[in-house]
């Protein structure tokens, strides 16, 4: 009975850890994460340059579509990732909020240590901090998921 009691300790433990940091366990960062999946799916097919059509063109016609080829897919990223950009902030502000903490800095909002002693515990600014910093390393899974588009394209 012991043992099945550990056994069975350890698996609620390891079940909430990976709950706490999974980033597919969090229901607003999950949904981000599949979006941005999803717009890379869009765009895999997109490249700089089209050489589908290899016709004995003269130099200066061909450099012209490839030109006009390379600013479309530009235009295209530009709009990808002020949309990316946009919503990857919009979930951590919501994740942020959601663990309930206050997305705005307390530090900036109080002009005295006292008062922000007193505003916010140091154990709430300590738990804040390590949920930032786990939100920070969804923005490096972003911007590994990005940088793995753009090497594609």
């Amino acid at each position: 009975m012991w043992k099945k009691s550990v056994k069975w300790r350890k698996f609620h433990e390891a079940r909430d850890f990976v709950e706490e940091n999974l980033f597919f366990a969090n229901p607003i960062l999950h949904r981000t994460l599949l979006e941005l999946q999803r717009k890379n799916c869009e765009l895999f097919q997109v490249k700089f340059t089209d050489i589908k059509i290899l016709e004995r063109w003269h130099l200066f016609y061909f450099i012209e579509s490839q030109i006009a080829q390379f600013e479309q897919t530009r235009d295209l990223l530009y709009a990808m990732r002020s949309e990316i950009e946009e919503k990857l902030f919009d979930a951590c502000y919501e994740a942020i909020k959601h663990k309930g903490f206050t997305p705005e800095d307390e530090i900036l909002n109080c002009k005295s240590i006292k008062k922000l002693k007193e505003s916010i515990s140091f154990t709430e600014r300590a738990n804040k901090r390590n949920f930032c910093s786990r939100l920070t390393s969804f923005l490096c899974l972003a911007d590994l998921i990005i940088i793995n588009l753009l090497n594609v394209v």
